[in-house]
């Protein structure tokens, strides 16, 4: 199968396609945390105080409640926290349906207790990975540090770095897309390269994304779509 890390869960893509090398024909990390403590210092703090099982529901439920009566500022807000560059500049790149459909992600995202388990996630001995690996990382994801995707590069033996000038860790929803996708087209091989857009068709129920053409992953978990595995 072809295995997708995304975020946060890219340990989990990475454990993955070390214990089960067999398993697994191609690795593709999208913005993943690879190797060292993520997050740190107050973010980690912050993490625990407001994404833990008893209290996360209201944490999105207060950030959904503010986005219904200042959307831009809640979007705004949101944003500050993915990217490297001013917010208002990365807004003022995308076009109107890409923030709407950002916005929308952001709105129907809930963690449970799987952010606190993804932090907590170790990514291995990441020699053990035989597989092909594509590494995307956005060259202003505000998220985590770049040395997460070096990490990988320099640790994995069949490993590519492809670095994308989009704006921040949503590069889903930036002029970027197509290229990041006709990338990951590109590393597969000819089998499977047709089915490779067919990836996110079990997001596209839960994330649509009207008049773009854009989907962006689901958080939390792994989830399998037809021979493909996405951890998200």
């Amino acid at each position: 199968m072809i295995v997708v890390g995304i975020s946060a869960a890219g340990r989990t893509a990475l454990q993955l396609a070390g214990r089960a090398p067999s398993r697994v024909s191609k690795l593709i990390l999208q913005n993943a945390v690879t190797g060292g403590r993520f997050p740190t210092g107050l973010t980690r703090v912050m993490a625990y105080l407001l994404f833990n099982p008893f209290i996360e529901a209201g944490t999105w439920a207060a950030f959904r409640a503010f986005a219904r009566v200042a959307p831009r500022a809640a979007f705004r807000g949101m944003m500050a926290s993915l990217t490297c560059l001013d917010p208002n500049q990365v807004i003022a790149t995308m076009s109107r349906d890409q923030q709407q459909a950002a916005l929308a992600f952001l709105l129907t995202s809930r963690s449970g207790s799987g952010f606190l388990h993804d932090i907590h996630h170790q990514c291995g001995d990441l020699r053990r990975i035989t597989a092909p690996t594509l590494i995307l990382e956005s060259t202003y994801d505000g998220s985590k540090d770049p040395c997460h995707a070096t990490y990988a590069r320099d640790q994995i033996a069949n490993a590519e770095l492809f670095l994308s000038p989009a704006e921040s860790h949503l590069f889903w929803f930036s002029s970027y897309d197509r290229e990041i996708r006709a990338k990951c087209k590109r590393s597969c091989n000819p089998e499977r390269e047709a089915i490779f857009p067919d990836v996110f068709s079990g997001f596209r129920r839960f994330f649509p994304v009207v008049g773009t053409g854009h989907t962006c992953p689901a958080s939390s978990g792994l989830c399998l779509e037809s021979q493909w595995a996405c951890a998200g």
